[in-house]
């Protein structure tokens, strides 16, 4: 088994916005604007979220006054989880939001459903609660973004990079041998934790706490197969032969891999006859640690299923002696 990572890259797009704090007359020089940048990697099993396809997400922010932000940073609520959403080619949002004279503003974002950051004083960095949806409808990337230690800067936006919250997922898939066919049935992740913290900090390298769950994951149902040459199944790395529709990728929560279980459904089938079917291979994942912002891609070789190895067509061949020897009478030639 082989694991590749794959780092995210950068795009930008823009957004606007603007606290209902006392303004002076140069307050409409004050409004709190914002720009955001998402980095590429996917989502699961639906298209990769990418800049084009950035459209929403919730924005909160503290007031620090004269104070930096740090752990021990008391944050005071000042925008408390404004939905901003595309409109067009503008951000929009209900309400107005103004700079605060001279106070530093610490930002935090993301666009995971249903996350709410605190709305009441706190200490240190914020977090939100997140369980990822179980049904691919529901299921989705997350990206999460701050921006520290800002104060007035007139229409000057407030630049908001997001980073990908959770670890992508791709196979690629093989036969054991040269010769049968393997048909792909299922690819899945078993006990897989879905439920977690996510925690800012002061890189956001990793975010995520808490981890609870027992999710299993279905990264492909249907049927495909291979042979004995590696065959890309996902939008990662590699080659896809276009059959794979709406089962891109898999996201999950960052963690190690100690009590996921991958399993493979498949049959074994020779020449047109089924010698097996709904073979199962599975291995214990206790080697891997899937991190934030990163992409995974297993390399796959499916064994010949227990049972068929001892059916295996083989050959032995010998070669008999020779006749024994016939007597003849020597015939003298005339």
């Amino acid at each position: 088994m082989k694991k590749i990572l794959f780092f995210a890259a950068i795009a930008a797009i823009g957004f606007a916005s603007c606290t209902d704090e006392k303004i002076d007359e140069n307050s409409q020089q004050k409004g709190i604007n914002f720009k955001t940048m998402i980095g590429k990697n996917g989502n699961l099993k639906v298209t990769e979220l990418t800049t084009a396809l950035f459209d929403n997400f919730v924005v909160s922010a503290y007031n620090t006054g004269s104070t930096a932000m740090g752990y021990t940073t008391s944050l005071v609520p000042y925008i408390n989880n404004l939905s901003v959403y595309r409109s067009g080619s503008d951000w929009v949002y209900t309400g107005s939001y103004y700079w605060p004279n001279t106070d530093k503003l610490q930002f935090f974002a993301t666009d995971a459903t249903g996350a709410t950051f605190p709305t009441t004083t706190i200490t240190g960095y914020p977090h939100f609660h997140y369980t990822i949806g179980g049904s691919a409808a529901t299921q989705k990337d997350v990206v999460v973004a701050m921006a520290i230690d800002k104060s007035a800067q007139g229409t000057t936006p407030v630049a908001l990079t997001f980073k990908h919250a959770l670890t992508q997922i791709n196979f690629s898939v093989k036969g054991a041998e040269i010769g049968p066919d393997y048909v792909i049935k299922k690819i899945e992740l078993i006990g897989a934790k879905d439920y977690g913290v996510c925690q800012f900090n002061d890189s956001l390298m990793h975010c995520w706490e808490q981890q609870t769950g027992n999710a299993t994951y279905t990264y492909f149902n249907g049927s495909r197969t291979v042979y004995n040459t590696l065959v890309s199944f996902g939008n990662g790395s590699g080659v896809d032969d276009g059959t794979l529709t709406g089962q891109e990728a898999l996201m999950i929560m960052p963690q190690d891999g100690d009590n996921i279980t991958l399993r493979v459904t498949y049959d074994l089938i020779n020449a047109g006859v089924t010698l097996y079917s709904n073979a199962t291979a599975s291995v214990l994942l206790s080697a891997i640690h899937f991190n934030m912002s990163k992409k995974i891609r297993f390399n796959l070789t499916v064994p010949t299923p227990t049972g068929i190895t001892n059916n295996r067509i083989t050959f032995t061949a010998t070669v008999s002696d020779w006749d024994v020897e016939s007597p003849y009478d020597y015939i003298t030639a005339q």
